[in-house]
């Protein structure tokens, strides 16, 4: 079962909503519970095991960090908590990816030597709730929260079924808040949600489920295809995993929404961001929270930082001082972030990427600041701006080029043959409606894409749809919902001919 099949919107979700209101308001998350260890059960089977022990070992800690307040101890117990959480992450998730590195130094010594890799099973979305675990112990060790006396509410966090596949990644007392809360279904979080919902499987099957033919057609044949090609991939593979993953965030808001539940956006139109920093503001928005959160803030705050900070700026001064405090800081986040999506050299590679881009931006941070001085007026400074948002397309694409490329050797070949071979021709030649989608499937996915493109730039330009909508007159309102929802029927890409989209998050 996943957030894209019948079984969970026509059978799960309404037969949920009916048991939820139905049960008296305090037993409510109850409900819940056993819909997220149904729903986890029907993908992951007994690997349940696994997040039952995560919770009984967050609430045991967590009870735990609050009994030794002002103790010594209480340090201890958090980095024991932490790093018990983090050995079971490595071992479903990085011990293909040790065992195969350290196999071929082993076998410079010893050629003749076979190896037989033992690998495992990773559970459903251990890093998505390894991450919330983390947090929540955090959390309770700076007394920002109280932690949970019942050990199946710390289960329900962790599983919750609208998130626990792709997220997004919450702060433990909000989310415990809204769970706890039971409020009563009603028919506005209904219309909300079942519209949000719809939105998701507009950009998954009329969009996601077409771009992928595509996509791998390059990425797993990319030594027959120019450099215009090439380039083209990378376009269309960070289209897909938009459409993908934010579909599939749409889906699970708008699922949470129909109890009531709020959890937050994890995309804000993020292809109109002008630099990279501002990208990593707007996707995948609660993983950097994050990030920034429990590793830089941290880090940034630490005495050894704090005494650079101080040394540097009276040695070197300000911009050197502040260079250095990025470097420390950002390091631990990019790698982090590299090893977080798995055990890859490319995932490696992906998050040096952006450290090395941040760390150019920031250095240039005064070129940049000169330039804007001397822009002479208000269209200026808006072809600025757009020069800065198609400049930061190719930062982008390149990235995701070598995030989904068969290996970091094959990412260096791909990006190599951009520069070698490029022919304009390509574009005119019929080349793209020949990778494996039709022309009309390329005619339909543009047209979703067009869709999408307008939806977001009225969200950028502070004209928000969504909310909008609700002040419209009844048959506009529902003109447009119909509209969408016929779409996805009569658009969405299904049956023979169709790969069905991994939901790639889900993965990581």
């Amino acid at each position: 079962m996943t957030y894209f099949e019948a079984l969970y919107l026509f059978l799960m979700l309404p037969a949920l909503v009916i048991v939820y209101q139905l049960l008296p308001r305090k037993f409510r998350w109850i409900s819940l519970l056993a819909a997220s260890i149904l729903f986890y059960v029907s993908i992951s089977g007994v690997l349940l095991i696994w997040v039952i022990l995560a919770a009984a070992w967050t609430w045991g800690l967590g009870l735990l960090l609050e009994n030794l307040r002002g103790d010594k101890k209480q340090g201890k117990i958090l980095l024991l908590g932490i790093l018990g959480l983090l050995a079971t992450l490595a071992v479903f998730k990085y011990a293909g990816f040790i065992q195969i590195n350290a196999g071929r130094i082993y076998r410079l010594f010893h050629p003749s030597h076979q190896i037989i890799w033992k690998t495992f099973a990773a559970p459903l979305g251990i890093s998505f709730y390894t991450l919330d675990a983390i947090g929540y112990l955090t959390d309770v060790y700076w007394g920002k929260m109280k932690p949970e006396k019942n050990p199946l509410r710390i289960l329900l966090l962790l599983c919750f079924f609208p998130k626990v596949m792709e997220g997004p990644i919450l702060s433990s007392g909000q989310l415990q808040k809204e769970l706890r809360a039971g409020d009563p279904v009603r028919l506005q979080n209904l219309a909300d949600g079942s519209i949000r919902i719809v939105w998701g499987l507009f950009k998954e099957y009329v969009i996601a489920n077409r771009l992928i033919i595509d996509v791998n057609a390059i990425f797993d044949n990319y030594t027959q295809y120019n450099g215009a090609v090439i380039a083209v991939s990378g376009i269309l593979y960070a289209l897909q995993l938009y459409m993908d993953f934010s579909g599939t965030m749409d889906v699970v808001l708008g699922s949470a929404k129909l109890f009531g539940i709020e959890m937050p956006e994890n995309f804000r139109q993020p292809f109109f961001a002008v630099n990279a920093s501002e990208f990593w503001r707007r996707w995948h928005i609660t993983l950097g929270v994050w990030f920034r959160t429990y590793i830089f803030y941290p880090i940034s705050l630490s005495k050894p930082v704090m005494k650079w900070n101080r040394y540097a700026r009276k040695k070197y001064g300000r911009y050197i001082m502040q260079l250095g405090t990025t470097a420390v800081c950002i390091f631990p986040v990019w790698l982090a972030n590299g090893v977080w999506h798995g055990g890859q050299w490319n995932y490696l590679f992906y998050g040096m990427y952006y450290f090395v881009i941040l760390m150019i931006e920031a250095a240039l941070v005064p070129v940049r600041k000169g330039i804007e001085k001397r822009l002479p007026g208000t269209w200026a400074k808006n072809l600025w701006k757009l020069f800065r948002i198609v400049k930061n397309w190719f930062v982008i694409f390149t990235g995701e080029m070598f995030f989904r490329a068969n290996g970091i050797k094959a990412g260096f070949h791909m990006f190599k043959s951009m520069f070698h071979g490029f022919s304009f021709h390509t574009f005119t030649d019929g080349t793209l409606f020949n990778l494996g989608l039709s022309k009309a499937g390329c005619m339909l996915a543009g047209a979703g894409i067009l869709v999408v493109f307008i939806y977001d730039l009225c969200r950028e330009l502070n004209f928000v749809p969504d909310k909008r909508l609700g002040k419209w007159e009844t048959p506009v309102r529902w003109t447009l919902y119909y509209a969408l929802i016929i779409a996805v029927f009569l658009f969405g890409a299904y049956g023979a001919g169709y790969l069905k989209v991994d939901m790639i998050y889900a993965g990581f």
